[in-house]
């Protein structure tokens, strides 16, 4: 008789990969959320420098914001409160050659929307120390690096939307094609889930009582590989 085959999906981050897809969406819909109801506060009053000696400009006159809906203009922010800016191509003068300028929509504005920086942090740090938790409850060494690797859920969503969030508007006008796979794809869901999966690792070690990670559980296959 033949050998029963493993016909669990198999992806290199495992649960850790899906706890950062849930990061991800979760920051996402608490940025649209805000774009909601203080999109005009975004928005208005923007301008950029075009440099050469021009004065600022509105940014008005280089991107259309008012053709921008929300779902998208909520991926922008997003990725602003990950040091990731809005590149927009302008130009000093006429007949110019166009120079990239990067606009942050949360900074600009400052006040209390700064408190926005803390959202991604706190979703990847929560869902690292989740991760950490499943990594634990299957046996498995090393639960915060396992933790970092949810950075593979998250990379994928982050490309995606990183075409997504500036096809509207055309042109070369969208977030940092550089900084935003960087920061927003690897930087943020890595050293937050590490984090997060230390501080998970702490508190789920103390909280398991003898005997929670059995030989069972080490052997266990959910359908992900961690």
């Amino acid at each position: 008789m033949a050998p029963l085959r493993d016909t669990s999906v198999r992806y290199p981050g495992g649960r850790s990969a899906a706890w950062g897809l849930v990061g991800f969406v979760l920051s996402y819909l608490c940025f649209l959320g805000i774009v909601v109801v203080q999109r005009s506060t975004l928005v208005s009053g923007r301008t950029v420098s075009p440099g050469g000696g021009a004065v600022e400009e509105p940014l008005t006159e280089f991107v259309a914001l008012g053709q921008l809906p929300d779902w998208e203009l909520a991926g922008i922010v997003l990725f602003n409160a990950q040091f990731v800016p809005f590149e927009v191509p302008v130009q000093a003068f006429q007949g110019a050659q166009s120079i990239t300028r990067g606009v942050n929509f949360l900074t600009a504005e400052g006040g209390l929307l700064l408190a926005a920086f803390a959202l991604p942090v706190a979703a990847y740090v929560a869902t690292g120390a989740l991760a950490a938790r499943s990594a634990i409850r299957a046996g498995r060494r090393n639960p915060a690096l396992k933790a970092a690797l949810q950075f593979t859920g998250v990379l994928p969503l982050v490309v995606v939307g990183m075409v997504a969030f500036g096809f509207s508007v055309g042109g070369s006008t969208g977030p940092s094609l550089l900084w935003t796979p960087v920061l927003a794809g690897f930087v943020y869901p890595v050293v937050c889930g590490y984090v997060g999966g230390r501080l998970g690792a702490s508190y789920w070690d103390t909280a398991s009582g003898p005997g929670e990670t059995s030989d069972e559980g080490r052997d266990a296959r959910d359908g992900w590989s961690s």
